[in-house]
């Protein structure tokens, strides 16, 4: 066994009297050890000496001088050695033996010691590891139930914008509902009249027959219960019809109750109280043309088509008059229509007589004249107008009634013979931007989920990042850099985009050969970057300033953040896109359109007819065609000139 030199040795008197020992908390008195340490090396210095002198002795013992075995009892080393040395050595003895004893009690006591401060120690420590268990516990059960809330917020917060969904979309049925059923109403009160009137004109056209030249009946067109015109006796009305009067000039000064009324023939539209209610501007100004042309055209005789500007929009037809006078009007004109304007033959009148009775019949009857107002398409009621206006043209033959009316007539000849200009440039319009808006429709429905989608995703990601621990107080901590931030947005509209660039491009090549799909996708691709700027303009830079505006207001409170980057998210799913996502649709086709000009193709600016007012669209329509690619007179090269503009581009047939 090697020896631990870092103890005293204990053959050495001197280590022995000078060992130290390390201190414990619970050791023997070191006075007491020191004191027996010294009494033990005196012992030990004393036996080395007497040691060292029986070694002398044994050494000048004589040759002859008996052995003295090893084995010795007490008796015999008292009897060799001497009482003091037996004595001696029985005090070692009884010194080791208590040594030995106090070294056993103290490794027990040591032990014991040990033994209690290890329990102690494992106590301590389970009492810690429980702390630290029931800590741990404690917090999981904190994150639980403060998951648990955030997903009843978030789970509010979707039950709540579904109910605005649905508040939304209950709210737009029922005004669809709403309007769906005026327009039933309208419709069925404008086919009562449209009855009305078709009955009253075959009652008279069948009563013609047998009439003669002077009417029996009038018919009061005016709203009735029933489907049937009240009929008026001509006994009540012909005196004021008789005599024509001599031309008389206005005179401002004479009351109006002395002039004269002379009747008009007035054929009022009853079926709706507002007639602007079911039309666009486009469809009544259509109507208008449509009416004047085919009433004039048909009629054959020096009949005038007149628009009266009323609360009720009418559609009056003056009964041509002997002689040319001016018509002054009563504050209430009468609902009375006139249907035969002819008065009794005179000697001087015979010869104008007998010219009109071959005129008098219209060539095509009324019903269906209304029968063309109602077609919905606005192209075919154009193109059937015009058609039949450039059929009528030689039929229209006015017959001077008298050597006093060369005006009058003048004045309806341009409106039978004259078709009007700008029906074909408007059923083309029309036509171009129905099937524009056919396209688009469908791809601005996609583009609003697209982005809606995305908002959605990247609001959950932000409101992740907040319930963090850490305070936010950089835009680019929760949405990222605005790289990033831009590619998300253009990537889940780019394949929407570019479709509807192509169907630009498409529209563009209405005659001959069409390029192929991947042909105009390749057209348009450096047109793409143009609408990405566009997006990023409409949602992307708006939206990372109400983030940073948002993050200055919180004050370092994420949840304060929270609750503005919930209003900003929603603002823009509800409103932003709404407002925004069809201007970057039409943005999309104009510039495909663009894309496919060329310097040799004549274009010319259109307005839509049903689309908002547009400040360019004048200007630049009134320029007429232009070369592809050159600046309209605005400094616009391609439609939509600017946000809500729902023009385009139109290539030049001819």
């Amino acid at each position: 066994m090697a020896i631990s030199f870092s103890r005293p040795d204990p053959s050495s008197p001197a280590a022995v009297a000078g060992a130290s020992f390390p201190t414990s908390r619970r050791g023997f008195d070191p006075t007491e050890v020191r004191d027996f340490l010294r009494m033990v090396a005196a012992e030990l210095s004393r036996l080395q000496e007497r040691e060292r002198f029986l070694e002398r002795e044994v050494a000048n013992r004589p040759e002859g001088s008996p052995f003295i075995p090893a084995d010795l009892d007490d008796d015999a080393i008292t009897e060799i050695l001497g009482e003091e040395t037996a004595r001696i050595i029985q005090a070692a003895r009884e010194a080791a033996g208590k040594i030995r004893a106090r070294a056993e009690e103290t490794a027990q006591r040591l032990l014991r010691d040990a033994t209690e401060d290890a329990a102690r120690i494992r106590e301590e420590a389970e009492l810690e590891a429980a702390r630290r268990r029931q800590d741990t516990v404690s917090d999981t059960e904190a994150e639980i139930l403060m998951a648990k809330q955030q997903g009843r917020d978030m789970v509010e917060e979707a039950r709540a914008y579904r109910e605005r969904v649905l508040a939304d979309v209950a709210r737009r049925r029922e005004l669809a509902r709403e309007q769906i059923e005026d327009l039933i109403h309208g419709r069925d009160r404008l086919v009562q009249s449209f009855e009305r009137a078709r009955i009253a004109t075959d009652d008279v056209l069948r009563d013609l027959v047998d009439a003669g030249d002077e009417p029996s009946e009038f018919v009061n067109l005016a709203n009735t219960t029933g489907p049937v015109p009240i009929v008026v006796q001509a006994d009540e009305m012909h005196e004021s019809m008789r005599r024509p009067t001599p031309t008389q000039f206005y005179d401002q000064d004479r009351d109006d109750a002395d002039t004269p009324v002379h009747e008009h023939v007035v054929v009022r539209h009853p079926s709706i109280d507002n007639p602007t209610a079911s039309m666009t501007v486009a469809e009544m100004e259509e109507v208008h043309a449509v009416v004047e042309t085919l009433v004039v055209d048909e009629v054959d005789a020096v009949e005038e088509v007149e628009q009266i500007e009323d609360v009720d929009e009418a559609v009056a037809v003056e009964t041509p008059a002997p002689i040319v006078e001016p018509v002054v009007e009563a504050p209430k004109p009468s609902n009375v229509v006139q249907l035969f304007g002819k008065v009794e033959p005179t000697p001087a009148d015979s010869t104008h007589t007998e010219s009109m009775k071959p005129a008098a019949r219209p060539a095509v009857p009324v019903d269906d004249i209304f029968a063309k107002l109602r077609r919905a398409s606005a192209e075919s009621v154009a193109k059937e107008a015009n058609s039949k206006s450039g059929a009528s043209t030689p039929k229209a033959n006015p017959v001077e009634t008298s050597n006093k009316s060369p005006k009058k007539t003048s004045k309806t000849t341009p409106k039978a013979t004259a078709p009007s200009p700008k029906l074909d440039d408007l059923a083309d319009s029309v036509t171009t931007f129905e099937s524009r808006d056919e396209i688009l429709v469908p791809l601005v429905l996609t583009m609003g989920r697209k982005i809606k989608r995305v908002l959605a995703d990247e609001q959950n990601e932000v409101l992740d990042i907040l319930r963090g621990r850490a305070v936010v107080k950089t835009l680019d901590a929760i949405v990222g850099p605005k790289s990033d931030h831009t590619k998300r947005f253009c990537s889940a509209l780019s394949a929407s985009v570019k479709s509807a660039a192509i169907a630009g491009a498409r529209s563009i090549h209405t005659s001959g050969s069409v390029p192929s799909d991947k042909a105009l996708a390749d057209m348009v691709a450096p047109q793409l970057k143009a609408v990405d700027e566009a997006i990023i303009t409409a949602f992307v830079e708006p939206l990372r300033e109400r983030l940073s505006r948002s993050i200055s207001q919180a004050g370092g409170s994420n949840a304060e953040l929270s609750s503005l980057v919930r209003s900003a998210y929603r603002e823009w799913k509800n409103q932003m896109v709404d407002e925004h996502i069809d201007d970057i649709a039409y943005t999309a086709f104009g510039r495909g359109a663009l894309s496919a000009l060329t310097p040799d193709m004549n274009v010319c600016w259109k307005f839509d007819p049903a689309g908002p007012g547009c400040p360019d669209a004048e200007d630049n329509s009134l320029a007429g065609a232009i070369c592809g690619g050159d600046a309209f007179p605005t400094g616009h090269t391609h439609a939509p000139a600017h946000a809500g503009c729902r023009c385009a581009l139109v290539p030049v047939r001819n």
